[in-house]
């Protein structure tokens, strides 16, 4: 069988009957006392468990079963489901939304399984700075570019900030961050991307 990155096989919930197959002779049946074989839908855990009720960061999960296209798979906390960044059959990378302060559920579906919940914590989060330019404003979409972005609370750590372009449709492009300090931002506009969006530096854990 195919293998995930942890060598674990790639197989998504549901239910499923060994098939045995002998050269020349063909399928082997199986008797009728023969069970099939019931693979879960489970989230086995959240890489943090506590952000910002702002939302707006990112969450990686892992687990079994899950969907290897996002269309097939829904994500939900408080109530919504949330974007979903990537997925594969033990992973998943989502946005968190704006929630509530406190212990919130979140689990995974797809169209004929539910999985576990496991517990994520809302917190109020400390004051995350602003923004206040963002240079230029407009740009072809058949180039790629440099963007500037001045603010107050950015801090120095590359690893804890991730630039997004971000649709209305809740996609978002991630930015490359070229260079950081704690009032300014250099990253990469991508090409190819023509439309409105808006700008958003989110700080890993609190949003």
């Amino acid at each position: 069988m195919p293998s995930n990155p942890d060598n674990t096989p790639i197989i998504q919930a549901g239910s499923y009957t060994p098939v045995v197959t002998v050269d020349q002779v063909g399928i082997v049946p199986n008797a009728p006392s023969v069970i099939p074989f019931n693979f879960p839908l489970t989230l086995t855990s959240l890489n943090v468990t506590t952000g910002g009720n702002n939302g707006g960061f990112g969450l990686h999960l892992k687990g079994t079963g899950f969907p290897i296209n996002i269309q097939d798979a829904w994500i939900t906390i408080c109530g919504v489901n949330v974007t979903i960044v990537s997925i594969d059959n033990t992973n998943a990378d989502i946005i968190m939304p704006p929630c509530q302060t406190g212990s919130q559920d979140i689990w995974i579906s797809t169209p004929t399984h539910t999985s576990n919940k496991l517990t994520f914590n809302y917190i109020s989060p400390a004051p995350l700075g602003y923004i206040y330019t963002v240079n230029p404003q407009s740009y072809n979409p058949s180039l790629k570019g440099i963007m500037e972005i001045t603010g107050i609370g950015f801090g120095t750590d590359q690893n804890a900030i991730r630039v997004d372009l971000s649709n209305s449709t809740g996609k978002a492009y991630r930015m490359r961050i070229l260079s950081l300090n704690d009032t300014y931002i250099k990253v990469g506009i991508p090409g190819g991307l023509a439309g409105k969006f808006k700008v958003q530096v989110n700080k890993i854990g609190f949003g």
